[in-house]
Parts: C-alpha cells; structure tokens; sequence
C-alpha cells in the first residue's frame, strides 16, 4: 500500500483527478451537443403557427415525437405508421422532418412543448423545449355602465317632448290663422249687412218726406 508520503501516491491521486474531470468533459459536451436552449415562439388566437424543431439534416430521424408536458402531440416512426388516437386534430407534421403545423390556435394552446428526436444509429435523443405564446387573447367584457343607460333614455325622451312641442306650436300657429281669416270675413259680411238696412231706411224715409 503506498504510503501518503511516498510521492507515487501524490501521482495516482493526481493521475486519478485528471481522469475524472476528462469523463465529466465528454459527459458533459456530449450533453450540450443532444440539447437545446428553449426556442419562444409567439402565435395569434384563432391564428396558425409553424414549429421547426432543430434537428440534424445529415441524420436521418428514426422517430420524432412532439408533446406538451406528458400529453402527445403528434410524430413519426420513420420505419412505420404511429396511431392516430391521441393526435390533436389541429396539427400536422411533416414527414422526414421535425416541422409540426398547428392550426386555429386558442390560449389552451399556451406552454412548453419538446420536441423529441431519435436519429438511427444514436444512443439517446435529442430534446428540444419550445414555448409557446398567444397574442390577441380575449378580455373580459366590459361591465355595462348604467349611467350610460339613464343618460341615454333621458335623452331620447327629452328629443320626444321637444317634437311634441315643436308639433303643438306649429299646430296652433295654422289654427290661429284659419280663425283670424273667418273673423275678418264675418266682420265684413256684418258691416255690408248693416250698411244696406242703413240705406233701405234712409229712402223710406224720403218717400215719406216726398208724399207728405
């Protein structure tokens, strides 16, 4: 057993330490290299959005999974066809790649997707986590005021009454007039009547005059 003084020891440890950090390296790149920094992207309700999941042209994909959380999304097997039960009716991936098209987006579309990729040949997947964003989200109706209302019955009311005024004064102007002209005719009708009793009057009296 070599003795902590003895410098062999020293060397072990040290050739020991070297090894552990060079695996911890690969372990580490080879990580980083299967990985990728989560992609935001932003969509619009009732809107469409395209999601190209990064993936390595010069590999072919043996499969591709696209998922929110646990739940499937939809994907591919490059050597056979998937089950279509559990596959949102919204989306579309292209086959041979890692695209997925959603359509009609609404806010229960908002969250992190993964895209999952298998390349033939790999020891592990390739992860990619993508959020997802929705811009154009509905409000809240707002509350209806009724002030608002009362201010608008009361006005309406108000444009009511001043026609109905309007409608009485125009009325009674006519109605004035029509009897200011009757009254003109019967006064003179009146005094034409009076002045011929007048003048029938005046002559039997100078008949009288003349007989006597």
């Amino acid at each position: 057993m070599a003795s902590p003084c003895n410098p062999q020891y020293f060397q072990n440890q040290s050739l020991s330490l070297w090894l552990l950090a060079l695996v911890f390296t690969l372990t580490w790149c080879f990580s980083v290299s299967e990985s990728h920094a989560q992609i935001q992207l932003t969509g619009e309700v009732g809107g469409n959005v395209t999601i190209h999941c990064p993936y390595d042209k010069h590999r072919t994909i043996q499969f591709f999974y696209f998922q929110k959380g646990d739940i499937f999304v939809n994907g591919y097997y490059d050597s056979r066809n998937i089950r279509e039960t559990g596959i949102w009716n919204n989306t579309r991936v292209d086959h041979g790649k890692a695209t997925v098209h959603m359509t009609n987006l609404n806010i229960s579309h908002i969250g992190t997707y993964k895209c999952h990729i298998m390349y033939k040949n790999s020891a592990s997947p390739s992860d990619t986590d993508i959020h997802l964003s929705l811009t154009g989200t509905p409000k809240d109706p707002p509350e209806f005021n009724h002030y608002n209302h009362y201010a608008i019955a009361i006005a309406i009311s108000a444009v009511v009454v001043f026609s109905i005024m309007v409608a009485s004064l125009v009325w009674w102007q006519y109605k004035k007039g029509k009897t200011g002209v009757a009254s003109v005719d019967v006064r003179q009708e009146w005094k034409a009547d009076g002045y011929d009793e007048e003048a029938a009057k005046l002559s039997e009296q100078n008949e009288g005059e003349q007989a006597s």
